[in-house]
């Protein structure tokens, strides 16, 4: 029985509306909160609003630091998805802190990307560097 281009084309909708329904944010990165703080650039813009808020952001680890008893990730972060994961190839929206207890090795985390979830705590000015560039 031959079907027509429009029959098709209703079946690959009616699949792919069943298949995006299917898709959530995974448990580990929920938080408590019925939707986490993720518009970074609001938060940006009156960080002072926000402070204790519970927020989600993720995005590519650019550093790692271990420091007294914590590990500090600096994360260039990214739109997130429907499943809370950094859309990739998308522009950097700014640089976040995120600081995890104990210690994680840097090798595991650097140049990464990652989704982490926690509560807002303020804001640190720092200084952007340039990366060195090598001419031949």
């Amino acid at each position: 029985m031959p079907i027509s281009r429009k029959g098709m084309s209703g079946a690959l909708l009616a699949c792919a509306l069943l298949l995006s329904g299917c898709v959530s944010v995974p448990d580990s990165i929920k938080g408590s909160s019925q939707l986490p703080q993720q518009d970074l650039l609001r938060v940006m813009n009156a960080p002072q609003l926000y402070v204790g808020q519970e927020s989600r952001f993720g995005g590519k680890v650019v550093k790692v630091t271990n420091l007294n008893g914590l590990t500090r990730l600096e994360i260039a972060t990214q739109p997130l998805d429907d499943s809370a994961r950094p859309r990739l190839g998308a522009a950097s929206v700014g640089r976040i802190f995120a600081d995890i207890r104990g210690f994680v090795d840097p090798v595991d985390l650097n140049n990464q990307y990652i989704t982490v979830l926690g509560n807002i705590k303020g804001t640190e000015k720092v200084k952007l560097v340039k990366p060195a560039t090598t001419s031949w």
